[in-house]
């Protein structure tokens, strides 16, 4: 029993974290699908409209049918229409889906109902299976907008249709919202394991197979991005170098050389916040970028607190100190570039690098780029 409540929790939280983290993929995809299914809708009413008359002799259109054709057209232009917009609101397509499922129960309801007192409805429990599939909304908004139209469709049957017809509709439609409840929920732990087989491979494209931080491209991209959300930035881009890597490597052999690789991304990770942006360009020089953060003095105080750390923690892995050089460059409010904020800092870096190990210097960031004295 522990397991099986073990294993709700485990789906649920799956569920949470891709409605979540997904949104904006799973909302555009939903824009997409209704488009299409309002097109397919409209179609497939004019199909019907030409073949039964040629299947049941005595059939004739009525308004109930006419007038699913201008409901799926107008859906189709609404999300026409929203999918021109460069932003949408995730949670207005959602309640656009559901009002579009609604909709369509009512007006083929519509139908299946009266005047067709005698006869078994037809399209209900088609529509219980087909709606939550065609849609990425959590199923508890799915299946509570069905069971409440089940009590209104059950109440209209009782009403309007005959003993023995009114059961066989009722049974229909339970039948339906059970196997509709097992295809969606099949059809959604498909799309949990596509998205985070693709969530998997994509963190793995990003990350540096050695210290397992991010790598020089996705850092790049990230402090980047970083940079351009505010015209303003406040911010320090740290560059580390560790100093006579290479001799380090040599002497304790390539696979502890690796190990200290592996070491340092953890003291990276450790000595800064998740919302900081930490990688490995390469060799043996990382990058970070503190957000929100351009005090001098606190600045100055995070190197030294990390050389440290780095000290005792390469300690446990060999005998051979390793120690590290730091450049760093500060921006206050400032309109920043990446690449000019890599330079000074990178310039920073090996003038710190000049004057012996187990130093850091740090700048404020120029617009103008070149050589600028340190705060010390």
């Amino acid at each position: 029993m522990n397991r099986i409540r073990q294993l709700f929790r485990q789906d649920r939280q799956r569920k949470l974290i891709y409605f979540k983290k997904g949104k904006e993929e799973i909302a555009q995809c939903n824009l997409g699908m209704l488009l299409a299914v309002s097109i397919a809708v409209g179609g497939s009413l004019l199909l019907f409209v030409l073949i039964t008359p040629l299947i049941i002799s005595d059939w004739v259109i009525t308004p109930r049918h006419v007038v699913i054709l201008p409901a799926a057209l107008i859906f189709g232009v609404y999300a026409a229409l929203l999918r021109r917009r460069q932003q949408v609101s995730c949670r207005l397509v959602t309640v656009s889906c559901l009002l579009f499922e609604l909709v369509v129960l009512l007006l083929v309801g519509g139908v299946d109902l009266p005047p067709y007192a005698n006869v078994p409805a037809t399209f209900i429990p088609f529509l219980y299976v087909a709606l939550p599939c065609l849609f990425l909304i959590p199923l508890s908004a799915q299946y509570a907008l069905i069971l409440l139209y089940e009590a209104v469709y059950v109440f209209f049957i009782l009403r309007y249709k005959s003993g023995l017809v009114a059961q066989q509709d009722i049974l229909n439609s339970i039948v339906g919202i059970v196997i509709s409840l097992i295809i969606s929920h099949i059809t959604l732990q498909l799309h949990l394991r596509e998205y985070f087989v693709r969530t998997k491979y994509w963190e793995i494209s990003r990350q540096d197979g050695l210290s397992g931080i991010l790598n020089k491209s996705a850092c790049v991209s990230a402090m980047e991005a970083c940079m351009q959300e505010q015209a303003l930035a406040t911010c320090t881009l740290l560059i580390l170098d560790i100093d006579d890597f290479k001799t380090v490597n040599d002497s304790v052999g390539h696979l502890t050389g690796d190990t200290l690789l592996r070491t340092i991304g953890n003291v990276l990770t450790e000595s800064f916040r998740s919302t900081d942006i930490v990688g490995r360009f390469g060799g043996d020089e990382f990058v970070v970028l503190v957000r929100d953060a351009a005090d001098p003095a606190l600045m100055e105080e995070k190197c030294r607190l990390l050389q440290r750390r780095l000290r005792e923690a390469t300690a446990a892995v060999c005998d051979v100190p390793v120690t590290c050089s730091i450049g760093g460059v500060l921006a206050d409010g400032r309109r920043v570039s990446f690449d000019t904020m890599f330079q000074q800092a990178d310039s920073a870096m090996y003038q710190a690098k000049s004057t012996g190990k187990d130093h850091f210097i740090l700048r404020p960031y120029r617009s103008s780029g070149g050589l600028h004295s340190s705060f010390e």
